[in-house]
C-alpha cells in the first residue's frame, strides 16, 4: 500500500501543481510515492521479479550516460565503491542487453544533489548520479563512493530501470548486516536479492546486484 512522503515524515519539496507539471513533462509518478511491498517470489532459483520500492523525492531524469560507469563524475570524496549490476528477464533468466540503469545516491555527508526532483537539463549542479547502459550480456559496472546513511534511512542506492519490452520501475538496494535497517521505515520487507554483500578488494567496496525485470505484456 502506498504512503505519501509526508506520512513518513519527509519534507515535501514539490507542490501539487509542480508535480503535475513534472509528470506532464514525463517524470515518473513513482517519484512521489513510497511503497511498502512484500517480496513476490516465483519458483525459479532467483528471488523473483525485483520489487519496486520508493524512488524518494529526488529522482532526476535524463542524466548523462556514463560510458565508463562513473556515477560520481565530480569526484566527491569518500570511500570507493564498485557495483556490478546484472539485469535479467525475470521470466526466462536471459540477460537484457541495453537495459537503461539510472542509479543515484547521497554523498559521504548524506546530501543529494540536486535537492529536488526534475530533469537534468533544469539543474546546474548534478552529482552522485548518472545513466548506465547494460552491455550485450546485461551487465553494467558502476563506480562511485559509499553513500552515507542519513536521518532514519539505512545506507542505500536508488535506481530507475527501463528497457524496451519491460515494465520500468524504481527500486533500492541495501548493505547486508546494516544495523540501521531495523529503524528504516521504508521498504521494510526487502527481499534477499536487494541486500548486497560488499567485500573489500584492494580498498574498494565491491558487490554485485542482480535485477530481474518484469516483461510488459500489455495487460497491466
Amino acid at each position: 500500500m502506498g504512503k505519501s512522503l509526508a506520512d513518513l515524515g519527509f519534507k515535501d519539496l514539490v507542490s501539487a501543481e509542480d508535480r503535475l507539471a513534472l509528470e506532464a513533462k514525463g517524470l515518473p509518478k513513482a517519484v512521489y510515492t513510497c511503497f511498502f511491498t512484500d517480496p513476490e517470489m516465483n519458483e525459479t532459483e532467483h528471488c523473483g521479479f525485483t520489487d519496486e520500492t520508493s524512488s524518494g523525492p529526488y529522482f532526476v531524469a535524463n542524466t548523462p550516460v556514463a560510458l565508463d560507469g562513473n556515477i560520481n563524475p565530480t569526484s566527491e570524496p569518500g570511500d570507493p565503491m564498485q557495483l556490478t549490476i546484472r539485469v535479467f528477464d525475470g521470466e526466462t533468466g536471459k540477460p537484457i542487453s541495453g537495459a537503461r540503469i539510472e542509479p543515484y545516491t547521497v554523498d559521504a555527508k548524506g546530501e543529494y544533489y540536486p535537492y529536488a526532483p526534475g530533469f537534468a537539463e533544469d539543474f546546474d549542479d548534478i552529482r552522485m548520479r548518472a545513466t548506465l547502459l547494460a552491455d550485450t550480456v546485461g551487465v553494467a559496472v558502476a563506480h562511485s563512493i559509499v553513500p552515507a546513511p542519513y536521518e532514519n534511512r539505512r545506507r542505500h542506492i536508488h535506481y530507475y530501470f527501463s528497457a524496451p519490452g519491460y515494465l520500468p520501475f524504481f527500486t533500492q538496494s541495501y548493505w547486508a548486516d546494516d544495523p540501521a535497517a531495523a529503524g528504516d521505515p521504508i521498504d521494510r520487507n526487502t527481499e534477499p536479492c536487494r541486500t548486497i554483500e560488499f567485500i573489500d578488494i584492494d580498498g574498494v567496496s565491491t558487490g554485485t546486484f542482480d535485477v530481474y525485470m518484469r516483461p510488459d505484456t500489455g495487460t497491466n
